[in-house]
């Protein structure tokens, strides 16, 4: 066994433990791209809200480890650091005109809520903070009433609803009780035994609906007056549905139930609820094609006004009211402004804010006035990306060996090397079920762009968003039928004259990383290498070494979805690279955390094993301490190792050349030097 700073071989490969600060790169003469630190961001702001009485506009700004609110009283202050930590600001909420409700989380993961009250005294903004860790969850931030919301306890086998002021919410630490009887702070709307997986209430904040759960089993209750009557409209299995109808609301009329789910359907749908009879209804919005993804709230009445979606790789909002749709299309009206996406108004309807963002725009945010006809830039998503240097993508459909439709993305580099056409990257996602891929900004993407690679992202089998016989048609075909989807796309990519068919590797993590290394083996010829980020070898090792060996659940959703090691152990087998290394003639790189939980460092090492034994050219890279995903320098860390491994085989007649100093304008710290508003 290597130990730290011991290289073990492998047929014109090394493999070494790498500290996360220690890869140094040598420094070289000419640049061709952009640095991966820049790619990925440490600094920008996020989730911008406008108050609800429109005199305030709050954001969620990020840099590093630490994270902040920041707020400005409209064109009559400049930005100021409310909140500042260290760790991550998850989420924040108008609770009144002046108040907001931050979601924080610390570095270790614990969560709690932060309670922030705004004053602009001189034109200087004060923010007074309360922190507490609580039990439950925020229901109602209750916008248009000054320091109460609504939440939800679950405890002592009792799913309670209150109506709370914040000052109480917040003195609550622990539960106090009576006799036995857990006290709660505020007042009670709602209880009843058991688990509540969710509540729905009206404008008012009186509860209409809620969601009780046992294990699979549901049951929901409805009723009127504020009162949730004692008889379920509606009991379901989740299990044996295959979904678990989501609560999403209420109709504009305050009259209807609506929920998210599939309703007899191929795609999730916005389907009302019979609250006396639990029966669906009238389908207040459904895409024969894609799924549903999110709701649209009214600010003052609560009422579902609108619905998003993902289509051709970019996120759509339909909006069902007439006041909201015409301001978004006074919006969208604008040149420039085609794809902006309205995050909400206030309650007057006169301020507003939107978002752009895209491949080539990480995202930018602005405010407006619609009374004085004038747009503000606010802030931006990724302060160090130069959106100069970023390459826009296209979307192509293709049909598969079996005649289903996939969906493909790819980008294509501003500039390549050589006279051919550009060496193409096949960079397939993880999961692989419900997950998919997208056209937003991708940092990992546009860092392969800068440096000439076009990228391919392929949306097969298994993935979300594209109904439910989307997902089940993956079920079973890791190895098989996925890959088979990435290789027609790859095969209509490389046929493409600005792409050099000869030039190809395959580089995913998690799944992607499977499928990186199965598909050396299912298409040998097709790639000229294949890198492999945190991925599975070995299917049976899953059951004794992941994470999800801890739940049942997990096990029997595993055991129906790719296979029982118990009964199926030769077809995992069968499906696994680690098992048939002896096919593999390409170059391997493997890239594993020593501290991954969900797929265990050991399959890097079987696979590692098998291609030495085999004769393989393989490499090995081991970061200390990195988990199930990225932080942000192991990020870099990865992208820069892959980049030198592709530049190697894929652009062997150039040189290796490091990523250039991080610019220096891009060191600024949003938490302090950003100006939202006018």
């Amino acid at each position: 066994m290597s130990t730290e700073g011991e290289p073990r071989m492998g047929r014109g490969g090394w493999t070494g433990l790498l500290l996360l600060v220690g890869l140094v790169l040598v420094a070289g003469e000419l640049v061709a791209g952009e640095s991966a630190e820049n790619f990925h961001y440490a600094a920008g702001v996020r989730s911008v809200l406008v108050s609800p009485d429109g005199e305030w506009v709050a954001a969620i700004g990020e840099r590093g480890k630490r994270s902040g609110v920041l707020a400005q009283h409209w064109g009559r202050s400049q930005v100021e650091p409310v909140l500042a930590i260290e760790g991550a600001v998850r989420a924040i909420w108008w609770v009144g005109r002046d108040q907001l409700l931050a979601l924080v989380a610390d570095e270790a993961g614990r969560h709690a809520y932060v309670w922030i009250r705004l004053s602009a005294d001189g034109g200087r903004i004060q923010g007074r903070t309360s922190k507490r860790a609580l039990p439950g969850g925020l229901i109602d931030p209750l916008p248009l009433v000054d320091g109460e919301v609504i939440w939800a306890f679950n405890h002592y086998g009792k799913a309670s609803l209150q109506r709370t002021p914040l000052e109480e919410l917040m003195a609550f630490g622990t539960e106090r009780t009576t006799r036995g009887v857990a006290v709660l702070p505020g007042r009670e709307l709602a209880s009843r035994r058991g688990e509540a997986y969710g509540w729905i209430v009206d404008g008012a904040g009186r509860p209409r609906a809620v969601w009780m759960r046992k294990d699979e089993q549901y049951r929901i209750y409805a009723g009127t007056g504020g009162r949730i009557d004692s008889f379920p409209i509606r009991e379901f299995d989740a299990k044996k549905e295959g979904e678990v109808i989501q609560p999403a609301g209420l109709d504009e009329r305050g009259e209807k139930l609506l929920v998210l789910a599939h309703a007899g359907e191929d795609t999730i749908g916005l389907h009302e609820l019979d609250p006396d009879t639990g029966e669906f209804g009238r389908v207040v919005f459904r895409r024969p094609d894609v799924d549903l993804v999110d709701i649209r709230y009214d600010v003052d009445t609560r009422a579902v006004i609108g619905v998003e979606y993902d289509l051709a790789g970019r996120r759509h909002v339909e909006l069902f009211d007439d006041f909201s749709r015409r301001v978004a299309e006074e919006l969208h009206a604008k040149p420039g402004r085609e794809r902006a996406e309205l995050l909400g108004l206030s309650a007057d309807g006169n301020r507003f804010a939107f978002r752009l963002a895209s491949e080539t725009e990480p995202g930018a945010y602005y405010v407006g006035d619609r009374r004085q006809d004038g747009v503000f830039a606010m802030a931006r998503e990724a302060n160090e990306v130069d959106r100069s240097q970023l390459s826009a993508s296209e979307v192509f459909t293709v049909e598969s060996t079996d005649g289903i439709r996939i969906e493909a993305y790819l980008t294509r580099p501003r500039s390549s090397p050589g006279d051919g056409g550009a060496p193409l990257v096949v960079h397939p996602h993880g999961g692989p079920f419900e997950l998919r891929d997208d056209r937003g900004y991708d940092a990992f993407v546009q860092y392969l762009a800068s440096w000439g690679y076009a990228v391919l992202e392929v949306n097969f089998r298994g993935s979300g968003g594209f109904g439910r016989e989307f997902v089940r048609a993956g079920k079973r075909e890791l190895a098989r039928g996925i890959e088979d989807d990435i290789e027609v796309a790859v095969a209509h990519a490389t046929s493409l004259s600005e792409i050099d068919g000869g030039r190809v590797c395959i580089v995913g993590a998690s799944y992607g990383g499977f499928s990186a290394l199965a598909s050396l083996i299912r298409f040998p010829g097709r790639y000229q290498c294949a890198v492999s980020i945190m991925g599975v070898s070995d299917l049976p090792l899953i059951s004794d070494s992941s994470d999800t060996a801890d739940s049942k659940r997990a096990l029997e959703i595993d055991a129906e979805w790719i296979g029982d090691p118990e009964t199926e152990r030769d077809r995992l087998i069968e499906s696994s690279p680690a098992y048939h290394a002896d096919r593999i003639q390409q170059p391997v790189f493997l890239i594993h955390g020593t501290k991954d939980r969900r797929v265990d460092v050991d399959h890097a090492h079987r696979m590692a094993l098998m291609l030495d034994l085999y004769g393989a050219e393989w490499e090995e890279l081991l970061i200390e301490g990195m988990e199930h995903g990225y932080r942000r320098n192991e990020a870099v860390i990865v992208a820069r190792s892959v980049r030198r491994f592709l530049t190697r085989h894929l652009m062997s007649d150039q040189p290796y050349l490091p990523d250039p100093p991080v610019r220096a304008d891009a060191e600024r710290d949003p938490i302090s030097t950003i100006r939202i508003g006018p």
